[in-house]
């Protein structure tokens, strides 16, 4: 009998002990899972405070921009929603930008208070010098056309098509002609004008003359206006002076 029983406490004994590494495994495990959870809350409270900390930059920088708009008379740090009042200063400091590059134009009614204030193309301007691949001949048969225009009639509509068609070669004739016509006389005024539309015809710019009336009175602002339009046409010679220039001009603008 008394094997039997110490085979049976020694069974026992033997149970306790693998119950025992069992427990203290558990507690390990139990241990081991505790730290890990508690060493990864230190990140999330960092990220946390992180993340609290990034809307009062945002803040910081708002309140730098309202300061700045208040010190400005623009209105710029004024409430509202953000749409069109929001926009309207924005659009304002651009229109003042622009307003700053933008080269002035002249004052032409503030500039000319009498015939005397009138530009004179032909004082101030010198002519244009012919290039050399157009002789004598061709020169005196231009300004032959240009004096049919001139004069009317059925002649002068006819010289205007020739002229038109032979381009490059007319242009020095017919600008060295709006530099001798003065502005302050209807009648020539208004060949000025018959001339400016021929190299619109040809080239294709406008300058916004403005002829008035013949027998009627000129009025010396668009006497003066006129006049400096002879510069425009001068500063496009300078750009087509060379006959592929031109050509390349008149195509750009669709001639």
């Amino acid at each position: 009998g008394r094997p039997g029983r110490w085979s049976a406490r020694k069974k026992e004994s033997k149970a306790l002990m693998i119950g025992s590494a069992i427990g203290i495994l558990v507690v390990v495990v139990a241990v081991i899972i505790i730290m890990m959870t508690s060493g990864g809350d230190e990140p999330t409270k960092e990220s946390t405070a992180k993340a609290n900390s990034a809307p009062q930059a945002k803040d910081d920088k708002t309140e730098k921009a309202d300061d700045s708009g208040a010190a400005d008379d623009s209105g710029a740090g004024d409430g509202g929603t953000e749409g069109d009042n929001a926009q309207e200063p924005v659009k304002a400091a651009g229109e003042k930008v622009a307003a700053e590059k933008k080269p002035a134009k002249p004052k032409v009614k503030k500039e000319v208070t009498s015939k005397e204030d009138v530009f004179n193309p032909s004082e101030s301007l010198d002519a244009i010098e012919w290039p050399d691949m157009y002789d004598a001949a061709h020169q005196a048969h231009v300004n032959e056309l240009l004096a049919a225009i001139k004069d009317g009639g059925f002649a002068g509509t006819k010289a205007k098509r020739e002229l038109e068609t032979m381009g490059h070669g007319a242009l020095v004739g017919i600008i060295n002609t709006l530099r001798d016509i003065n502005y302050l006389d209807s009648e020539e005024t208004m060949f000025g004008y018959e001339l400016n539309r021929l190299i619109e015809s040809m080239v294709g710019l406008n300058t916004s003359y403005r002829p008035g009336e013949i027998g009627g009175e000129v009025v010396i602002e668009d006497a003066h206006w006129n006049a400096r339009t002879v510069k425009a046409w001068q500063t496009l010679w300078d750009k087509v002076r060379d006959p592929e220039k031109y050509k390349k001009y008149i195509e750009s603008k669709g001639k």
